[in-house]
């Protein structure tokens, strides 16, 4: 692209600073959480709210802990996926995540039969608009204690993650068992008594966790007993007494010919995974039920209806259902060994509880592969994820997002750090200078405009010529481009600058301290005046902006 030499430096830095700050912008965008901020607000408008209170008792928390910022947002009503690192449906690329799982190989994954979901939190209220928890009590665990005992015919992992965004929850896939640093976790039951897990919190953001996963086969599921524990059904079979009927006949219907649970949680989600994925949606009517509206009426929507729509529809047929919440496995990276996951892994499924067997993933979102029990037996391990194309990646030929924008915005941080210091030490040099100097010097920087603007200065000509020629041009080039207002400010600036400037060199009484400040004061609209003249004469010359006529120059 053409440009004026004399201007070289100016363009250059007006660029740099322009890919700076979109550099800087494009790093700092996607960590603003747009729910955080609006429950930030909503606190703020009304910071005796009743329902933290009991939480905090029950939880045996102090105020103003992380932990207690942590699970009191998680408990609040709405739909869970807002509570995640991301927000709401509008999830970027950014890492929030780094797991390993010891002796898995990169060959594995293909035939990896277990569908890893990274869960932090489980739900069992559904309050028609979103999703609560019942009370929870937290209990402390000491760094390797075991939080429950482990059970038969469960398949146990080793999970090491690295969270790279702030957040103060357990990821894990499958029930916990212990972890490698002193943890929390938050029990709706006793664990002694039946499990009942809600969340879990931990200090350090590297952790390793030991967890079990049932193995059952789709026979095994199939064989379960219907009778549950009366726990099971207390917590995990309620609905709202508004919840309208067809939602309940449409799941009749759909599993009028499956003979077990197993048969008619796998009807309902086959069907709902016929529905439009879609994330651009309006928010849902406040006055109207959920999964009504979405089964009904939107019939599309992202993963909080899919899951939200399998866990009631299978309640009201009485097979015990609960909501959970975390991030899909994401990408693994061969060379690391490390699944990567960002924020647009962000997921909400559901979960059947099967009796001696415990909760069984269930996928009814359309947009996620969905999970494959045909396998029996051990081998199995509840079935095969298909791997998307291009879910492995080797670490030689993928960039590293987030590692990539640190560092541009480290480079654009420290650019505007560099500015910053040079205007300041400008600011500072100018007026350091005495007045008589410092006119000298500000009226000397005007030379530096006049071949910007078409007409360099000449040999012999004074100094009371070349601001008389500057100024005309100027207000030529603001007359020609229609953009004459404050000519007549600038014109009286520049008066004063040369008036200042005559006195310095040829009057043998100096400058004032009060001319000083005046010159300080009106030499940053000068230039600002001069700088955009010169931008509109670029223009005009090279593209014939601003103006049907070519500007002329004059003499």
């Amino acid at each position: 692209m053409d440009f004026p030499e004399a201007r070289r430096g100016e363009i250059f830095s007006l660029f740099v600073g322009l890919a700076l700050f979109f550099v800087l912008a494009a790093a700092l965008l996607p960590r603003i959480s747009i729910p955080a901020i609006i429950a930030r607000m909503q606190a703020w408008a009304n910071p005796h709210r009743t329902q933290i209170d009991p939480l905090l008792e029950s939880l045996g928390l102090e105020a103003g802990s992380a932990e207690q910022g942590a699970l009191a947002e998680a408990i609040q009503g709405g739909l869970p996926r807002q509570f995640l690192i991301g927000s709401g449906p509008e999830l970027s690329e950014q890492s929030v995540m780094k797991v390993q799982i010891d002796d898995f190989q990169p060959a594995d994954l293909a035939e990896w039969a277990i569908p890893l979901y990274w869960r932090s939190r489980t739900y069992d209220r559904y309050t028609g608009s979103g999703w609560q928890t019942s009370p929870v009590a937290m209990q402390f665990y000491a760094a390797g204690e075991l939080a429950q005992e482990p059970a038969e015919n469960y398949l146990q992992l080793q999970q090491s993650f690295e969270i790279l965004a702030e957040n103060s929850f357990i990821y894990a896939t499958g029930e916990i068992l212990s972890v490698d640093q002193d943890y929390q976790l938050a029990w709706r039951t006793a664990p002694e008594e039946s499990p009942d897990f809600f969340a879990g919190i931990i200090r350090r953001p590297v952790y390793r966790v030991t967890t079990e996963i049932p193995t059952a086969s789709e026979a095994d599921l199939r064989a379960t007993p219907r009778v549950y524990p009366a726990w099971i059904t207390a917590r995990y079979l309620p609905l709202p007494a508004s919840l309208p009927s067809r939602v309940s006949a449409l799941a009749r219907e759909l599993t009028r010919n499956a003979p077990t649970p197993y048969d008619k949680a796998r009807a309902l989600e086959t069907y709902l995974r016929t529905y439009k994925y879609q994330l651009d949606l309006p928010a849902p009517p406040q006055n109207r039920d959920l999964v009504d509206t979405f089964l009904f009426e939107l019939q599309k929507g992202y993963c909080d209806y899919y899951a939200s729509a399998l866990v009631v529809m299978a309640r009201s047929i009485g097979i015990p259902a609960r909501l959970a919440v975390g991030y899909t496995r994401g990408t693994y990276d061969s060379t690391d060994g490390k699944f990567i996951v960002t924020e647009k892994n962000a997921h909400t499924w559901a979960e059947i509880y099967f009796v001696g067997i415990g909760w069984v993933i269930f996928e009814p979102t359309a947009a996620q592969a969905e999970i494959d029990r045909a396998a029996t037996g051990e081998e199995s391990h509840l079935g095969t994820m298909p791997a998307p194309e291009g879910d492995v990646q080797d670490s030689t030929q993928r960039w590293d997002v987030t590692r990539g924008v640190r560092w541009l915005s480290a480079i654009a941080l420290g650019g505007i750090l560099l500015l910053g210091v040079w205007w300041i030490l400008e600011a500072a040099y100018l007026r350091w200078l005495p007045p008589s100097k410092l006119a000298a010097h500000l009226f000397n920087r005007l030379y530096d405009y006049g071949p910007r603007l078409g007409a360099p200065p000449q040999r012999g000509e004074t100094a009371s010529e070349f601001a008389t020629k500057l100024e005309r041009l100027v207000t030529h080039i603001y007359e020609q481009s229609g953009r004459s207002k404050n000519l007549s400010e600038l014109s009286i600036d520049l008066w004063k600058l040369r008036q200042f400037y005559l006195r310095a060199i040829f009057s043998s009484q100096p400058l004032t301290r009060v001319e000083k400040n005046e010159l300080l004061h009106l030499w940053p609209g000068v230039r600002r005046q001069l700088r955009q003249a010169g931008w509109l004469y670029f223009g005009q010359r090279k593209w014939g902006f601003f103006h049907r006529q070519k500007l002329r120059p004059i003499s």
